[in-house]
């Protein structure tokens, strides 16, 4: 016999229902599709699967869950633990190509003013 997960110890509740706790977990920032939620439960996410069960043909998961899941997977979704993430410094163009757009900017402006 397997020994219980602690999903088992805990209230069920709907994919679209975890996808709202998901949102209030971001502060409005992230809501996944609840096709993003099987593919977390399938295929998983940096290793980690989210914890689900399915009953007849329904997937479950817990509140509880999705929170390990989130802050296991730094990857899954952007609250508030990875908030705190490096982000790139912007890209920033050659000089000479913004000296380029710089001149298309200065030719289509030319051509504005003349149709005008």
């Amino acid at each position: 016999m397997t020994a219980p997960r602690s999903i088992d110890r805990e209230k069920l509740v709907s994919f679209s229902q975890a996808a709202e706790y998901i949102k209030e977990l971001t502060g409005g920032a992230f809501k996944p599709n609840v096709s993003t939620l099987h593919r977390w439960a399938l295929r998983g996410v940096a290793g980690r699967r989210l914890d689900t069960r399915r009953i007849g043909r329904k997937w479950f998961t817990s509140l509880e869950a999705v929170r390990r899941f989130m802050d296991d997977s730094p990857v899954a979704a952007p609250h508030e633990s990875n908030r705190r993430a490096v982000v790139p410094p912007p890209v920033v163009p050659p000089q000479s190509t913004r000296d380029s757009v710089a001149e298309l900017h200065q030719r289509i402006f030319r051509r504005s003013s003349r149709a005008g």
